[in-house]
C-alpha cells in the first residue's frame, strides 16, 4: 500500500511548551496533523490577543484545533499500514471539514504517563494540555468518569452508529447508567485450537460441559488472572444463572454446577495441574497442540492466525458452558469526549461520525488486528465465517465485572474456584462457603 506522507505539527500548550514537531512513528508523545503550512504551530485558542503577541515565525490557524489522544495499542508505532490509514484520516477529514484542524497524539494507555494518569494530572496543573477526545478501555473510562474527566454523550448524536451495535457492545460505554463512551474496537474471549483433532469445533454442542468431560479435551484457561473473578468463570456462571450482562446474582445451584465442571476437569487432568498459575493466554500459546484448546482474546487469535507468534494455524471455538449456550466476556476501546467546550464537543461529534463510516472503520480495524464494533463493519472482515462466529458471541456477550458490583461475592467465588481445582474443596462445599459469605441474589 502506498504510504501517504503528511506533516506533523507540534501542539503548543502551557504544559508542553513549543517542542519541535516529532513524527508519530518515532515517539509515543508525537502528534500528526495536516497543517496549512509546514511550520504551523497551534495556539490553545484563537483570541485576538494571541495573534497580537504571537512570535513572527508562528502562523495562527483560523481553523478550530481538535486534539485527539490515541493509545499505542491502537496506533502501533511499528505498523506502517495503520500509520498510512491515520495519514488518510488527516487528509480526508480536512477535505470534509476544512474548518477543523485535527492533531493526533500517541500515548501509552497505562502506567506512569499513561492516558488516564495524564488526564488526572493535567486536569489539576495544566488543563490546557488536555485532549478534546481520547480512547479508553472500559475500566479506565469508568475511573475517568468518576473523576469528572469525561463528558456524557448526547444520546441523539450517534444514532446511526448506535443502531448498528449489539446491546452488550453499546453497554460497554455506559457507566452508572450514563452514556460516556462510544465503543470503537472490541476484544472477545473464545477458544483457539489446532485445525485438526476435534470435529465440529465451532458447534456449541461440542463444548457443553458434559461433552468436554467425556472427550477429555485438555483446556488451558488463565484461571490465575488477577481480577476479582476469572472472566471465563464469570461468563460460564452468568450463563448458568441466566444473569444479565452486568449483574452477579448469587445462585447456589448455578455456582455448584459450574464448580462441579471444574472439579471433574481438574481431577481428570482436563485442566493441567498448573492452571492456577496461568494468568494470561500468552503463558500457554506453545501448548495449544493436538487436542488441547486454550482461551484467547480475539485480538490475540487474529495475531496468531496472521503468524505473528510463529504458532501453527489455529481455528476458533466458543467457551465451554453448561448447556452449550454461546457466551463470552467482551472489553474494548471507547471514544470519550473530555472537553467541556460546546464548540469542540460538536467538532468531536463530527469527527466520530466520520470515523465510523463502515469502510474506514473496517480498514483501520484490519490494520491494527482488532474487531470493529458495528455489525455492518464486522461483516467486512476478510474471514466471513469468523465474523459470523463473533457476531453470534456478541449477541450473547457479558461485560467485565465492575469492582463496585458484587465485590465480596466475586472474591469469594474466585477463592472457591481455586480451592476446587486444587482439590482442597468439593464443588458442593465450595458453593456453600460462598453462599455463607454473601446473601443469595
Amino acid at each position: 500500500m502506498r504510504l501517504v506522507l503528511f506533516t506533523f505539527a507540534a501542539l503548543l500548550t502551557a504544559a508542553c511548551g513549543a517542542d519541535s514537531p516529532t513524527p508519530a512513528s518515532l515517539s509515543t508523545g508525537a502528534s500528526s496533523t495536516r497543517s496549512i503550512a509546514a511550520a504551523t504551530l497551534l495556539t490553545p485558542t484563537a483570541r485576538p490577543a494571541d495573534v497580537a503577541t504571537a512570535p513572527p515565525n508562528v502562523i495562527v490557524s483560523d481553523r478550530l484545533p481538535l486534539t485527539i489522544w490515541l493509545p499505542e495499542p491502537l496506533a502501533p508505532l511499528d505498523n506502517a499500514e495503520a500509520e498510512t490509514e491515520r495519514a488518510l484520516w488527516i487528509d480526508e477529514f480536512a477535505a470534509s471539514a476544512p474548518d477543523i484542524e485535527v492533531t493526533l497524539r500517541i500515548k501509552q494507555p497505562a502506567e506512569v504517563g499513561g492516558i488516564l494518569a495524564t488526564l488526572r494530572s493535567a486536569s489539576l496543573v495544566a488543563p490546557g494540555a488536555l485532549p478534546d477526545l481520547t480512547l479508553l478501555r472500559r475500566a479506565d473510562l469508568a475511573a475517568a468518569y468518576a473523576s469528572g474527566l469525561v463528558q456524557p454523550l448526547d444520546p441523539t448524536a450517534f444514532a446511526v452508529i448506535d443502531d448498528d451495535l449489539h446491546s452488550a457492545v453499546a453497554a460497554l460505554g455506559v457507566i452508572d447508567a450514563e452514556r460516556v463512551g462510544l465503543p470503537y474496537m472490541v476484544d472477545v474471549l473464545h477458544l483457539a485450537l489446532p485445525t485438526e483433532g476435534i470435529a465440529d469445533a465451532a458447534d456449541p454442542e461440542t463444548w457443553r460441559f458434559e461433552a468436554v468431560l467425556l472427550r477429555s479435551t485438555e483446556l488451558l484457561i488463565p484461571i490465575g488472572r488477577a481480577t476479582p473473578l476469572n472472566e471465563v468463570f464469570l461468563a460460564q456462571y452468568r450463563a448458568a444463572a441466566d444473569a444479565d450482562l452486568e449483574a452477579l446474582p448469587l445462585s447456589a445451584a448455578a455456582l455448584e454446577r459450574v464448580l462441579a465442571f471444574y472439579e471433574t476437569a481438574a481431577r481428570d487432568g482436563i485442566l493441567p495441574s498448573d492452571s492456577a498459575g496461568l494468568t494470561a493466554p500468552t503463558d500457554y500459546l506453545d501448548r495449544i497442540t493436538g487436542e488441547t484448546a486454550g482461551v484467547v482474546t480475539s485480538g490475540l487469535y487474529l495475531a496468531l492466525v496472521a503468524g505473528d507468534y510463529g504458532a501453527p494455524r489455529l481455528r476458533y471455538a466458543p467457551l465451554p458452558t453448561e448447556d452449550g449456550t454461546l457466551t463470552t466476556v467482551i472489553d474494548g476501546w471507547m471514544w470519550a469526549i473530555t472537553t467541556a467546550d460546546a464548540g469542540r464537543q460538536a467538532a468531536c461529534i463530527r469527527w466520530l461520525n466520520w470515523l465510523f463510516e463502515v469502510e474506514r472503520h473496517s480498514r483501520y480495524a484490519s490494520a491494527v488486528g482488532l474487531l470493529p464494533t458495528g455489525r455492518s463493519t464486522l461483516r467486512q472482515h476478510t474471514d466471513g465465517d469468523y465474523a459470523l462466529f463473533i457476531d453470534a458471541l456478541l449477541e450473547n456477550a457479558t461485560l467485565p465485572l465492575d469492582d463496585s458490583v458484587g465485590g465480596a461475592a466475586a472474591r469469594a467465588m474466585q477463592s472457591a474456584l481455586l480451592s476446587v481445582i486444587a482439590g482442597e474443596s468439593s464443588a458442593v462445599q465450595a458453593a456453600n462457603d460462598v453462599v455463607g459469605a454473601a446473601p443469595i441474589g
